[in-house]
């Protein structure tokens, strides 16, 4: 491995991948969340993780996976736990009742999160789970929440500039209106709006 000091016109990426064998018994994907300075970045694959999503019933698991740890690791939380998703989707209590893995459907603060930007039912950050009948968007239980192949939506990709100074959605749009308007009228929603001025 390299450590440029100038600019080496030789080196055509800044980012190296380093293969690392765990145990077989390991079985979860994951990763800590954003940069961790002075150290080496890792993303987690767990030979058991891997062997579980890789799935022919459902060909594009296991890239989704990866795609959405490595969003993990840029910055992205799962969208399914914004503070205001009540207004969107639904949640089945037994989901929220979990408590292994930090209790991965229960909201997260809204500081955690980008404000300005639209509800993503597609986003690569959502779970995929069977049962629709327990997380769903509002008035389809059958949509499935996420993204069907391993890409990022354009607003993933839009969050994660926005981390880099780009404006939010609604900033660039000037069409967020709408949203507040929902919101005054959906009773399942605790606050107005896609900006996050407090917590439920």
């Amino acid at each position: 491995q390299r450590y440029p000091y100038k600019f080496d016109s030789s080196i055509n990426s800044w980012v190296s991948f380093v293969r690392y064998n765990d145990t077989p018994s390991e079985i979860f994907c994951a990763t800590n969340m954003n940069r961790i300075k002075g150290r080496q970045q890792y993303l987690f694959l767990g030979t058991n993780c891997v062997a579980r999503y890789d799935d022919p019933k459902k060909p594009f698991l296991l890239a989704n996976t990866i795609l959405h740890e490595m969003a993990h690791k840029m910055g992205l939380e799962h969208e399914h736990q914004r503070p205001d998703r009540d207004c969107y989707i639904y949640v089945a209590p037994s989901l929220i009742a979990l408590t292994d893995l930090l209790n991965p459907f229960g909201k997260k603060p809204g500081y955690r999160y980008p404000s300005g930007f639209p509800y993503d039912y597609d986003s690569i950050m959502h779970y995929d789970i069977d049962d629709y009948t327990k997380y769903h968007a509002h008035g389809n239980v059958t949509r499935p929440l996420g993204n069907l192949d391993p890409t990022f939506t354009a607003l993933d990709v839009h969050k994660l500039n926005n981390y880099c100074g780009r404006k939010s959605y609604c900033a660039e749009q000037n069409n967020c209106a709408s949203f507040y308007d929902f919101a005054k009228t959906n009773q399942r929603c605790w606050r107005r709006g896609p900006d996050y001025t407090s917590d439920p």
